[in-house]
């Protein structure tokens, strides 16, 4: 399961749940490193705020994050203390505001698979009974483990059985179209996910794919990359900076392309005149990895302008250029280009509109008609 479709349906879980007085069903999401999972538990508190704010409520939803991999088990069973002749726990400070009858959220319990055994007993009781001895967790609140597999090489153990049987357990994957949605919405340069469609292999890799220093590539370490290529470019280590973040043999590939895409001509320029820019697009397009970047370029630029106050106009220059650029080519590099506008959240129907005004034009015809007779469709 995508981490977007599961968000979509621990949010049904969690509304059937709290309608009918009942807490939640507890979820383990096991997954690759770095593919999301905790973000997406976060997405859900944010949804059941949206959810609950429409409601009338006057309060934000609880997103409580305990990283059990470095955790104590006091850090979860709270620490004892003598009452008179009997023996009782005082639970931890972040247990207080989940344990109100009014709030609702969610808590999230990352690594449980890597945590040392005498945490995973404390968490396992708090998982299975919504509760750690006298505290007790609203009914309102979620319960989700987060944990890597034992085939990801990453420290995971195996969960008892008893434990696996009782909750939710959810294999989960990561989903570039999904993820590239999200990471554009962050304003982060739009470089990395254009690589990453042009090597989809580099999105997600395992702990074993690690270079010599221990790097490997996943979509947090590229987020993480995203946010200091510019100081890393400014400082001349922008090669060192990404192979300590995606590894060495992903970086020299990333940076090659990024070189590429920096030489292409003015995109703006081409969308105005493609045949003074790019007079022999056969030559251009013969080299793929500058065929793609250029494409690629060429959408970004166009779902940015088709935002404008004049779309049909914008992106009737784009399929004006991409025909230009791809009349040579087949449709290959014009599918690329399309599919990252829509991916960049390009409006598929202000294309349409666009491509019925250029019915005159042979070179966007002949394009479109590629593409109709390639994929199907209208």
């Amino acid at each position: 399961m995508t981490l977007d479709h599961l968000v979509r349906t621990l949010f049904e879980v969690w509304q059937c749940a709290s309608t009918a007085g009942q807490a939640p069903q507890s979820t383990v999401m096991l997954g690759a490193p770095g593919i999301g999972k905790t973000s997406a538990a976060m997405a859900l508190a944010d949804r059941l705020t949206a959810h609950e704010r429409a409601r009338g409520a006057t309060c934000d939803a609880v997103c409580e994050v305990r990283d059990l991999s470095s955790c104590l088990p006091e850090d979860i069973g709270g620490l004892p203390y003598r009452d008179g002749g009997v023996t009782r726990y005082a639970p931890q400070q972040w247990m207080e505001r989940l344990c109100d009858p009014a709030a609702y959220g969610v808590l999230i319990l990352d690594d449980l698979p890597a945590a040392m055994a005498a945490v995973q007993v404390a968490t396992r009781q708090l998982v299975l009974t919504h509760r750690i001895h006298d505290a007790k967790l609203s009914p309102r609140i979620m319960v989700i483990v987060t944990g890597n597999r034992r085939q990801d090489r990453s420290g995971a153990t195996s969960l008892p059985a008893h434990f696996r049987n009782s909750v939710l357990m959810v294999p989960v994957e990561a989903d570039a179209a999904d993820w590239e949605q999200w990471y554009l919405s962050q304003g982060l340069p739009a470089v990395i996910p254009n690589f990453i469609r042009f090597r989809p292999a580099f999105f997600s890799q395992l702990p074993a794919d690690a270079d010599a220093n221990g790097a490997f590539a996943t979509p947090r370490s590229w987020v993480a990359l995203a946010r200091v290529l510019e100081a890393a470019n400014r400082a001349g280590a922008l090669r060192e900076v990404a192979s300590g973040l995606v590894g060495e043999g992903v970086a020299s590939e990333f940076l090659h392309y990024a070189v590429v895409q920096q030489s292409l001509p003015d995109i703006r320029a081409v969308l105005a005149d493609p045949a003074r820019v790019v007079p022999d697009p056969g030559e251009t397009m013969a080299l793929p990895d500058r065929a793609v970047a250029l494409v690629q370029a060429l959408a970004s630029a166009a779902a940015e302008d088709g935002r404008g106050a004049e779309p049909v106009p914008a992106l009737a220059k784009y399929l004006s250029a991409l025909a230009w650029l791809t009349h040579h080519s087949g449709c290959e590099y014009a599918a690329i280009s399309i599919d990252t506008f829509t991916t960049q959240q390009g409006s598929v129907e202000d294309l349409q509109r666009a491509a019925r005004t250029l019915q005159s034009n042979e070179q966007v015809s002949l394009m479109m008609n590629r593409l109709t007779a390639a994929f199907g469709g209208s």
